[in-house]
């Protein structure tokens, strides 16, 4: 297995031996790790300081010339050279159902969908129903804030587009200065929600966060305030887009549509 490997500065090897999920998780790092994590200290990492060294195996430790390392705010993320982790090395130990999709940086990464969870037979007023197995809730809370961050993204982009038509009616510098505003608002709306959805996503089924897909260069960023391609894609998988427009074709003529999206805004 690839390993990915952290190294955390004023961090010491003890402490994750002893608390690791505690230690770690002031790092914003218990969440990459299942078990109990091999843990070393570091005299001279790659900020040229001391820390630890922390990675989901026994491994040799940091050594600068046949391995590559990213900074980040609390921690930094690294592999050998000629090893980095793939979406196979990073998955949980239960992987959620899902639809392997070729991202940005590359590699398939199987994207769960909120439509497709494993169900358990449930006893409910005397009745037995399918319903969602224990520990799915997280999921559709998920699924719920995406739709709901989803709302305001439209609705920035609504007032863009607004704005804009005003303009052409009433091309002033006032109703000029406006719709720049709105415009800035709308693609700033989007660049926060967007691959922040995405990674969250990604998170049901890798064990990986913000930084990861930074490192790796997994979401492919668009032009213009467009998240890209790659955001898109993994928010209409999970929501079960391809299912949501087969049911709407007979009725509302769609076909092929992503599902909707806010309209591209300049940065």
């Amino acid at each position: 297995m690839k390993l990915a490997y952290y190294y955390v500065p004023n961090l010491e090897s003890k402490d994750v031996d002893r608390e690791w999920q505690d230690s770690l998780s002031r790092f914003g790092l218990a969440d990459r790790f299942e078990n109990r994590p091999y843990a070393g200290n570091v005299g001279k990492g790659p900020d040229g300081g001391s820390g630890c060294f922390v990675a989901a195996e026994a491994a040799p430790g940091y050594h600068g010339d046949n391995q590559e390392w990213h900074e980040f705010d609390r921690f930094w993320i690294g592999w050998r050279k000629d090893q980095r982790p793939t979406p196979e090395d990073l998955q949980r130990a239960e992987m959620l159902p899902g639809v392997p999709t070729l991202l940005g940086d590359g590699q398939a990464w199987v994207l769960p969908v909120v439509t497709q969870l494993p169900k358990a037979w449930k006893i409910a007023g005397g009745k037995w129903e399918s319903a969602d197995k224990p520990g799915m809730d997280h999921v559709r809370e998920l699924a719920e804030r995406i739709r709901e961050g989803w709302e305001r993204t439209n609705e920035a982009a609504e007032r863009w587009l607004r704005a804009l038509e005003a303009f052409r009616v009433d091309p002033t510098e006032s109703m000029q200065t406006e719709a720049e505003a709105a415009g800035r608002n709308a693609a700033a709306t989007m660049r926060d929600i967007g691959p922040g959805i995405a990674v969250e996503i990604l998170a049901l089924n890798y064990r990986i966060g913000p930084e990861e897909v930074s490192a790796f260069g997994t979401l492919s960023a668009g032009p213009d305030g467009d998240p890209g391609p790659d955001v898109w894609a993994i928010v209409d998988r999970f929501l079960d887009g391809p299912s949501i427009r087969a049911e709407r074709v007979p009725e509302a003529g769609i076909v092929g549509q992503p599902l909707p999206k806010p309209a591209t805004v300049p940065s």
